[in-house]
Parts: structure tokens; sequence; C-alpha cells
């Protein structure tokens, strides 16, 4: 059994440089592995720390024009010749059995889908800061190992870049890194591979030491990076929408700003008082600014993605009809004028979904948290600039034309309603208003989808308007 070891590299030819000279200081047989270098089209020449470990490693070099550590790593993967791919970053330092231990690993266990992940921590030459402590710590921003158990299974979350080994054929057949993703592309990688089967124990002593001082202000922008990323991965990923917290950061970002805070303030907070040493108490309060700030971050990464997505999207509204039996044939004339809409670039996103008893919903029925859940996957799914959700029943190619020129006139409203019967709406809102409001975060007794945004948008200061008060109501179909 051959290991190939993958280390993406961007500028950091003295990190690599010490990346190198721990893997030629493995008790791995030097002819039991390969290095490959995967080059990000750096700046510092890496190459040219080829001849420095020529004697120690077999080390190989691929280079691809500068695009993501994804796309570098599938280049390095294209030249890979080992049975088992250990990920690996080019500021981590190996401890010396760590390739022994993965290949320990694979051969204990050589079903295709068996996959290892070793143990990560601070470089001991590191000068370790509280902050740094913070996020390796339960809150497990960085990396969280606190409730693992070794030799447990983990689930595709702890799929991390930095110490993960997989079959070569088992990644082959299911699929190599997403090259969209400028972030988080390990997990993404590990949740595919993980819906194709992979198990992922946990080694706690197969240690690799990160060798890279992180300050507030560095953890914050990766964590607005991160954000974006979140909502390019709900959207590849909607049955996971429950599970990334692209509403609940959003929301939390526009409220925490809507009282004057700001990420530089915090952090600027923080930096004041990083070397003082604290109480306990005061230990946990800035405890606590970390986690405002971090989660602040996080929620303006995802809300500036939306925003982005909002300008550049080219449908003026996605339709979105959660409830009614979509097996049942539209009259002719109504599917006539909706694939008018279509060609004039609306998105429909029209999906059966059924009440716990198995019985298809009406539009009458109460929106209950399983339907308004895939109202929210729909929504993440959406690519248009307003969101419209509507049931089945009441689709009008004028209602809905009438609700897009409405909220596009006037966008202080933040959501136009057409009510139409009592306990029933048709409501449009602007995509990422959606998530700001934290989407429909309560279920009902009635099919309205108006009043559980209504209170949170008046809180954020819009001013949301029934069309039908002002007489610009539709006939229904």
């Amino acid at each position: 059994m051959r290991l190939s070891v993958l280390i993406p590299v961007y500028n950091r030819r003295a990190q690599l440089a010490q990346c190198l000279d721990a893997l030629a200081r493995q008790t791995l047989p030097r002819e039991e592995f390969e290095v490959i270098v995967c080059d990000d089209g750096s700046d510092d020449q890496p190459e040219t720390l080829a001849a420095d470990f020529a004697s120690a490693l077999d080390l190989k070099f691929v280079r691809r024009p500068h695009t993501n550590r994804a796309a570098a790593l599938n280049g390095g993967f294209e030249a890979a010749r080992g049975d088992v791919i250990v990920f690996t970053d080019s500021d981590m330092v190996a401890t010396p059995s760590l390739l022994e231990k993965h290949r320990d690993f694979h051969r204990r266990d050589p079903r295709p889908q068996a996959a290892m992940l070793g143990y990560m921590d601070w470089y001991p030459g590191l000068t370790v800061t509280r902050f740094m402590r913070h996020i390796v710590s339960d809150s497990a921003w960085q990396f969280g190992y606190t409730t693992l158990t070794d030799g447990g299974v983990v689930t595709w979350g702890y799929f991390y870049g930095g110490n993960t080994s997989v079959k070569r054929e088992f990644l082959a057949a299911h699929g190599v890194h997403d090259e969209s993703f400028a972030r988080a592309e390990d997990v993404e990688l590990g949740y595919r591979l993980s819906q194709a089967g992979m198990e992922i124990v946990y080694d706690a002593s197969a240690v690799n030491y990160h060798n890279h001082f992180v300050t507030v202000r560095d953890f914050a922008r990766r964590n607005q990076n991160v954000g974006r990323a979140l909502v390019h991965f709900a959207r590849r990923h909607p049955e996971l929408t429950g599970h990334l917290p692209v509403f609940a950061g959003a929301a939390l970002a526009r409220e925490t700003e809507r009282r004057g805070l700001t990420i530089e303030g915090l952090v600027a907070k923080i930096e004041a008082i990083e070397g003082i040493e604290l109480s306990p108490a005061e230990e946990a309060e800035i405890a606590r600014l970390y986690e405002i700030v971090l989660a602040f971050s996080l929620g303006q990464g995802i809300r500036e993605a939306l925003w982005a997505d909002f300008e550049q999207a080219s449908a003026p509204a996605t339709v979105i009809v959660p409830s009614g039996r979509v097996d049942e044939g539209l009259p002719a004339p109504l599917r006539d004028r909706l694939l008018a809409l279509e060609r004039v670039g609306y998105e429909f996103l029209l999906f059966r979904t059924t009440g716990s008893d198995g019985v298809a919903l009406d539009p009458t029925a109460s929106l209950g948290a399983e339907v308004l859940h895939a109202c929210q996957a729909a929504a993440v799914r959406a690519s248009g600039k307003h969101l419209c959700f509507v049931h089945r029943a009441d689709l009008d190619d004028c209602r809905l034309t009438t609700l897009a020129e409405a909220i596009a006139r006037e966008p202080e409203a933040g959501l136009v309603i057409d009510r139409l019967v009592a306990g029933r709406d048709a409501v449009v809102i602007p995509r990422p208003v959606f998530f700001e409001c934290g989407g429909f975060g309560k279920a009902g007794g009635d099919a309205a989808f108006g009043w559980r945004l209504l209170e949170q948008l008046g809180v954020m200061g819009y001013r949301p308007r029934d069309v039908a008060t002002s007489g610009e109501r539709s006939p229904e179909a």
C-alpha cells in the first residue's frame, strides 16, 4: 500500500519548507509514500524547494493557474499514484508517525469507503493566544475535537483538509473537489463522499500540528469568506438547509448591525484587551464577545453573498408553490400564461408537500413546520431577485407580475402581500431580505405566508404593504 500526500499551497514557501521537512522525517519508509505539492499559481516559486528534498522525498510539484485550493488539489489528485490520498496543508507540521498511522488504518480497514481523520492542534513552538485557544475549544470554529471519541466514527463535517485520508479509487469514483468552492471545499467533498457511503474513523494518535498564528481580525475575515461559501453550499445541497446557518446567520448579522455594532468595532474592542490577564468572570465575558464577532462575521458573509446574487440575478422572481396536487394538470390557459412568464425570465419551483399523514395538502391546509422547511429549501435553490410564495390554486400570471412590479417599485416595503381569502395570501419578498428575516420561523394553523414575516420586517425598518388595499389586486385564476 502506497500513500499520496497532497499539499495545496499559495505563496507560503517558508511554511511549505517546514511542512516538507517534517514529511522527510517520517517513520514510514520513503518508498511507501509520495508527496505532491499542489501549487495554486504561487508567485514565490515553491518548486525551487525540490532540490532541497530530492534525496529525502518522492516529491512532485503540480502547478495550475491561480484559482483556489479545490482546483489545485484536483490537479494534484490527477498526478497521484498512491492507493490512499492523504490531505494536509502547507502550514501543517506532521509528527514523525503521522503517515504510518494513516497507512496502518487503511491496512486494517481495506473497505473502499473507510476514511480516517487525525488530530490537529497548534504547533508547540507557536505563541497561542486566548483567542486561538477559544476557536479550538468547544466552540469548534477552527476545528473541534473535544466531543470526539478515539476510534469512533465521525460525521462528514469532520472531513478536515488538514489531516484526513481516503482511498484513491473511492475518491475517483464518487467525486473530487468542487472547483466552484473558494472555501469549505473540504467539508463539501466530505458531504458528497458520505452520501456515497464514506465512513470516517477518528485516530487521536495521528497528530498534525498547525503552525499558523491567527488574529481575531484575520479570523473574522476568514469567517466572512466561509459565510459566502455557505450560501453556495446550501444552493448545491438544499436538503441541508436545516443544518446550515444561512437563515440564522443572516438574521443575526442584520440584527447585530441594526443595534449599531460593526465587526471593525468589535474586533478593535477585543484587540484592546487581548494581551491583558483577566479574571474568570472576565474570561467568560470575552468568550461571549468572541462568539458575537465570529457569528456576526459569518452572517455578514452570508448577507454579502445573498445581496451579490440579488444584484446579478436576471430572473425578476422565483415563484415557489409549496402546496397542492402537482400531479393534476394546470388549466391550459393558465399553463400557457405561466410559460409566457418563464420565457421572460421568471423561475418556477413547484413541488408537492404532504402532511404527516401522507395526504397531499390543499391551499387551505395549515402551513406546518415540514411545509415551511420545504419552502426555505426552495428559497435556497432559487435564483430570482425576489421570492414569490403562492398556493397552486392562486397561480395567476397577472397576480405574479403585479406583486413583482410592486416590490421593484417600492423596495422599502420589504414585502408585498396580496390577501386572497381569509387565512391565505400570496407574497413577494427580496430574496436576501427573506434570509435576513430568518425565513419562515413560525408554523401556524392557517395557510398565510405573510404574517410569519411582518413582525420581523417591521423591526428591521421595512413597511410592508398590501396590494389588495389599493385596488391593485388581480383576478383569481
